[in-house]
């Protein structure tokens, strides 16, 4: 008996002693607070808050000073205004003056919240432009620099998205690291310029086929975006709509028939997909095409393919199909390109091959010429040879041809016409010209016109041997050169890492003598070149303000230091008289 007891009474000990520290520790749940006035009803547990507004400005009254920067979760349904909309960017990190709060909410739910007019600007963009809510409008700006939100779900009445509306701008941070998923409902026709720019973390945005209009910049900088289908009621691409987003490795461009310049700069697509109802484009392979194939449009710059062929229905191949194709190595020409505008493919091509059917277009050695070879229309940016020699046959050099950085040596043998600046911060450390040829000479290795009137280009590769800043380097002009052509002296440029910092790289010559004969000097022609001796008492005339001398020392004649002072070009310069 007296053993029963006992083991009756530890019994009851322990039932006490857990309910002790049950008192003591308190219960794990949240306690939940019911909000509520004329203005709307609602409840608050913990960092979550679901509230009904019934009066549009009335939010403030149900959701406190006392709680509104602990809220991490809020959905709201009802009326809202201008003022609930400041309080909601409290919450979420920015001030009406885009001043940042001690808000946290980062999960926004507003699908069955309408936005109404009415109340103070939610947001002051400057003194001059307040910004006041609109009805069914996310309007500009509405969330700009709320560094808190990550999810946001927009009212599922709203048929407009402003511009700038999740813009971030801190000093000099202008991107909105933190919102990562945004849902639209399918009433909106249109996104405003710049909507989601600068929005590094947006992973996750559907576009609902409602959409018929995508402002400039809308995606620009969304570097998380990696797939993107476009809505069927989407006609045009305004310019840079996607630039930026060099993550977006996928478009479907369902029914769009304009692509504005820049639309997708800086992405590293791999595909486009093209609706077959599509009445403008279509896609093969993944390459973006007309509709009947017979116009190349755009070449995905990350295709993994390295060897291309342009299929035999193509005629013109359009100015940025190619443009800084990451992969390519060789692209074949097909039968019936008549136009190849699209040229200096990448930064991996080796070279060019047409096929034997094409009465345009011709290849020899990988470099790319009109169909008798009179013309060189494009020298493969990343053909191997140290030197070339230009064939015979051809006569001029077209403003398409950009020498590579692999080339030192030319030999132009019977060119008589170069377009525009081909060997512009190019390596050429020589050029040669056969004596019999009518139009060039080459002095020391610098290249001229047959008078020797004109200089042409100075072989700038050779300032790679002079370091640092070209030191000791030094170039005389001949007497009875008149003109100094556009980028005679244009340097090598180079990105190099110094201190674990990549930064531009100038090879110059330290030293140019200019003569008094000279009369003329082109656009850059002497921007490689650090200090120079001008011999006349008369200051060439320059191609001004293309190559501003701010900072440099110009020697020139003692008694022509006032004429140069007051000089269009030279007056920035340090004038020295000698």
């Amino acid at each position: 008996m007296k053993e029963r007891m006992l083991c009756y009474l530890k019994n009851i000990s322990f039932v006490i002693i857990i309910a002790l520290l049950g008192v003591a520790c308190g219960d794990d749940k949240e306690e939940s607070v019911n909000v509520g006035n004329e203005g709307g009803n609602g409840t608050v547990i913990g960092t979550v808050a679901k509230v009904d507004v019934k009066k549009a400005g009335s939010l403030s009254s149900l959701i406190g000073d006392d709680v509104k920067f602990n809220i991490m979760d809020l959905t709201v349904t009802g009326d809202i205004n201008g003022d609930d909309i400041a309080l909601i960017r409290e919450m979420a990190g920015a001030d009406v003056n885009g001043d940042e709060t001690k808000g946290h909410l980062s999960k926004l739910n507003l699908k069955d919240a309408n936005i109404v007019a009415g109340g103070n600007p939610y947001y002051i963009y400057s003194t001059t432009q307040p910004c006041y809510s609109k009805k069914d409008i996310v309007g500009a700006y509405m969330f700009r620099n709320c560094n808190k939100l990550e999810t946001i779900v927009l009212p599922n009445n709203i048929t407009e998205i402003g511009g700038g509306v999740f813009g971030y701008n801190n000093g000099d941070k202008h991107d909105n690291t933190t919102l990562k998923t945004v849902i639209i409902g399918d009433k909106v026709s249109s996104i405003g310029s710049g909507a989601f720019s600068g929005c590094v973390s947006l992973a996750n945005i559907n576009l609902p086929n409602s959409i018929s209009y995508i402002d400039s910049g809308a995606f620009s900088g969304c570097i998380n975006l990696t797939s993107i289908d476009l809505p069927t009621n989407l006609y045009m691409l305004n310019y840079g709509v996607f630039s930026g987003c060099t993550n977006l490795a996928r478009v479907n461009l369902a029914s769009v028939t304009q692509i504005s310049e820049g639309a997708f700069s800086g992405c590293n697509i791999k595909e486009f997909i093209v609706s077959e109802d599509n009445r403008v484009y279509s896609s093969l392979d993944g390459v973006l095409f007309n509709k009947d194939k017979t116009e190349l449009v755009m070449y995905p710059k990350a295709k993994l393919s390295q060897n291309y062929v342009i299929p035999n229905s193509v005629t013109l191949v359009n100015e940025d199909a190619f443009g800084n194709c990451d992969n390519l190595t060789s692209i074949t020409i097909g039968d019936n390109v008549a136009r190849m505008n699209s040229l200096n493919i990448g930064n991996k091509l080796i070279e060019y091959i047409v096929t034997e059917n094409n009465t345009n277009y011709s290849s020899l050695d990988g470099v790319l010429f009109d169909k008798d070879k009179t013309d060189l229309i494009a020298y493969p940016t990343a053909k191997v040879s140290s030197s070339y020699i230009v064939p015979s046959s051809v006569i001029k050099i077209k403003k398409s041809v950009s020498f590579n950085s692999n080339l030192t040596t030319i030999n132009l043998n019977n060119v008589t016409g170069i377009e525009a600046y081909p060997f512009s911060g190019g390596y050429i450390r020589e050029f040669i010209v056969p004596v019999a040829n009518p139009s060039y000479s080459v002095e020391n290795g610098v290249l001229f016109n047959k008078k020797q009137t004109v200089l042409i280009a100075y072989p700038m590769g050779l300032m790679k041997d002079y370091e640092p800043n070209g030191q000791g380097s030094n170039y005389i002009i001949p007497n009875g050169v008149e003109t100094i052509c556009a980028y005679a002296f244009y340097p090598i440029l180079e990105m190099v890492t110094v201190d674990d910092a990549i930064r531009l790289k100038v090879y110059p010559l330290e030293t140019l003598t200019i003569p008094a004969s000279v009369q003329d000097i082109g656009s850059l022609a002497i921007l490689g070149v650090l200090n120079l001796h001008c011999k006349s008492e008369t200051p060439p005339r320059l191609t001004y303000p293309d190559a501003p001398l701010t900072g440099r020392n110009i020697y020139v004649p003692m008694s022509a230091v006032n004429a140069y002072k007051q000089a269009v070009g030279w007056r920035e310069a340090n004038i020295i008289g000698e």
